[in-house]
């Protein structure tokens, strides 16, 4: 499956707008989201409109990796980085941790 990365902000749009762009696709693609800042109004935003990810782009090579091969067995993923509170709120699963 593709797997579409993006940052929350970009130059002359937002990450948000561009998964949405993605997901009236035919095949769309399972999205990840970086962003510098995270918060729960943005992970939430990034979940509402298709992304299966969101991670700070200050997480790991590992962390990147876990998260890719999680999102590409069709789990969702949410980086350690993020608060435990806002992760089970969001996706009601564990820090760092993919979901089934």
């Amino acid at each position: 499956f593709d797997i579409l990365i993006t940052e929350m902000a970009l130059p002359l749009t937002s990450g948000i707008e561009l998964i949405q762009r993605a997901m009236k696709e035919k095949s769309p693609p399972r999205c990840l989201v970086l962003a510098h800042f995270l918060n729960e109004v943005s992970i939430r935003n990034a979940i509402a409109v298709g992304a299966k990810g969101v991670l700070s782009k200050g997480c790991t090579k590992e962390e990147l990796e876990r998260a890719i091969a999680d999102i590409n067995g069709g789990q969702q993923f949410v980086g350690s980085g993020l608060t435990a509170q806002i992760e089970r709120e969001v996706t009601g699963i564990a820090p760092g941790r993919g979901s089934d």
